[in-house]
């Protein structure tokens, strides 16, 4: 299975529409971790899995997605409510309570995929306003019965080589 996350594109949504309908065809599930400031009704977030972030005041997005994907359940959240910025620790401590493996979020801006206490937490960066020494990012992850794998590109389409992970 292959699944496109995005978060943080705060109020974009002909540009969001734009980036999504030519990658649409490539996945089979598209992840969005919130603040994309846009109505749940929108064309932009058609087919799009969506959670609420902090500046999502105006849409009724759930605060978190719990997905049971083959033998993968992923924990799908802003990250805001669990202090990211600081920690990722209520972040993975909520993802081992939920049975999750995988806990993917955003919020911070920054791209970054790790392991920590055998939870993989995944963060896409952000498209519109992004954080750290990378341009706006996103990142597919393929999932199969025994491995995940993490890649990361530019808007463009570039890879990102060095946040590539294989687990």
């Amino acid at each position: 299975m292959k699944i496109l996350v995005l978060s943080d594109t705060h109020g974009w949504k002909e540009e969001l529409v734009s980036f999504l309908n030519p990658l649409r065809s490539q996945v089979d599930l598209i992840l969005h971790a919130g603040d994309s400031e846009l109505a749940e009704d929108t064309n932009a977030l058609m087919d799009v899995k969506t959670v609420a972030g902090n500046c999502d005041v105006f849409a009724s997005f759930p605060s978190e997605e719990i997905l049971d994907l083959g033998k993968h359940r992923i924990q799908l959240t802003h990250g805001h409510y669990e202090g990211v910025k600081s920690s990722l620790s209520e972040l993975v401590r909520k993802a081992q309570d939920n049975g999750a493996s995988i806990a993917i979020y955003g919020h911070t801006h920054i791209p970054k995929v790790q392991r920590v206490d055998n939870v993989i937490t995944i963060n896409p960066g952000s498209l519109r306003l992004p954080k750290g020494p990378f341009e706006g990012s996103y990142c597919m992850i393929e999932l199969s019965e025994d491995k995940i794998s993490i890649d990361y590109f530019t808007m463009n389409g570039s890879p990102i080589e060095e946040l590539q992970a294989r687990f």
